[in-house]
Order: C-alpha cells, then structure tokens, then sequence
C-alpha cells in the first residue's frame, strides 16, 4: 500500500462519567458498537465520531522530515 497524500486524523474527546478522566481517541479506536472502554476504571462509553476536538498533526509532520 502506498500514500499518495498524507492527511491529518481526527482526535475525538469524551470525560468518563465514573471516574473523570479526559480520553482521546481516534475514530479506528471506537467498537463497531460505537463505545469505548475507559482506559482507567474500564466502564463502556459512548464515544461520538462526529465532531472533532482537532487533528493529529504532529504525526504527519514528524514522518515528513
């Protein structure tokens, strides 16, 4: 496979309502059921795909030098 044009990704943020956590995420990270697993207590959250915190730009720059 190979890139043609590189694009920044869109970072997703949701706040676990058990235990107040802050999470990133991408939209390949969200379950085909549409939850996440907070990474800290474990509970599910819904996990919106639909409007961006920002773009993962730092990756794209950093494979480009």
């Amino acid at each position: 496979m190979k890139v043609i044009e590189r694009k920044p990704v869109p970072i997703y943020e949701v706040t676990c309502p058990e235990c107040q956590s802050k999470i990133e995420y991408k939209k390949s990270e969200v379950h085909f059921t549409g939850y996440i697993n907070c990474p800290v207590c474990g509970l599910s959250i819904w996990a919106s795909t639909i409007k961006p915190k920002g773009y993962d730009l730092d990756k794209v720059e950093e494979e480009e030098k």
